[in-house]
């Protein structure tokens, strides 16, 4: 799950502290074996003092400095593992500055067989019941560690011509425009307050969506779930089993914001392709 935040971190760091308790109550706290907190480039063991130290600076208690940097995760040190939340809590911004904050939660994919699909989706709508957000979504993600984008990216544009419901995890990049509109819809689709009065209001954009979609309002904007459970949209199967979310797509396109000045990597994944795979649902 990614949802966006506006700066700086201040305005938004009581309900984001709300989320964190609920997360941590959810996964337990014996999940955890490494973290960096505060930026840079070195992990530590997770003891009962990180989360102190994370404690101290949701409720304002201490300062995190300029921005607050919070990654949390299991496995062996700085590699792959199952459960993990990343937030980077921007301060004030200097004139031109286009990223904002945003949360990166992971959860291990065999939660939707001990749970089903509607209790995680139930949970992700409890974490951001309180949070102002601009967007977000949550489905299946091309899961990596937090800290090899440019070590993957190439393999991720590669997969992500094939599986279309499965979300390029990006949120270093597309913290830079997801101010300026929606960033890309998935099994759940978060749009903002300010989004939904571009597309006439919640009842508005209730009404256009196919019923095969849930709608939660909260407390800063709408919750969309697109079916009972996250898909793949593999195009080697044949069948397209994305349709009821291009029929959302539709609905939300006009907010969606695509520039192909924006890109994940100039390289191996850029501005024509991003935007490219921004429009997958577009048919």
């Amino acid at each position: 799950m990614s949802i966006f935040l506006p700066r700086p971190f201040s305005s938004v760091r009581d309900p984001v502290w709300d989320l964190w308790q609920k997360y941590i109550a959810f996964t337990g706290k014996d999940k955890f074996t490494w973290a960096r907190l505060g930026g840079g480039n070195r992990s530590r063991a997770v003891d009962a003092s990180t989360f102190r130290t994370i404690a101290s600076w949701l409720t304002g208690k201490k300062s995190p400095g300029k921005d607050c940097w919070i990654s949390i995760h299991d496995g062996p040190m700085d590699c792959l593992g199952k459960h993990s939340f990343e937030l980077e809590g921007l301060g004030e911004p200097n004139t031109g500055q286009e990223d904002v904050s945003y949360i990166d939660i992971g959860f291990p994919v065999d939660l939707l067989e001990t749970l089903g699909g509607q209790k995680v989706a139930d949970r992700f709508v409890d974490l951001v019941a309180k949070v102002p957000f601009y967007c977000g979504m949550a489905g299946f993600i091309f899961h990596r560690s937090p800290y090899k984008f440019n070590a993957v990216i190439k393999q991720m544009a590669a997969l992500s011509r094939r599986y279309e419901g499965v979300e390029v995890s990006a949120s270093q990049r597309e913290q830079y425009w997801a101010e300026k509109g929606l960033v890309s819809v998935n099994w759940i689709t978060l749009l903002g307050n300010d989004l939904l009065k571009k597309l006439g209001g919640s009842e508005s954009v209730q009404r256009k969506l196919p019923s095969g979609c849930r709608v939660t309002v909260v407390e800063h904007g709408i919750v969309i779930r697109a079916g009972d459970s996250p898909l793949l949209g593999d195009r080697n199967t044949g069948k397209d089993e994305l349709g009821l979310w291009r029929d959302v797509y539709k609905v939300v396109k006009p907010v969606q914001f695509i520039d192909t000045a924006y890109e994940f990597n100039a390289f191996e994944f850029d501005g024509q392709r991003t935007a490219e795979w921004l429009r997958r649902l577009d048919s």
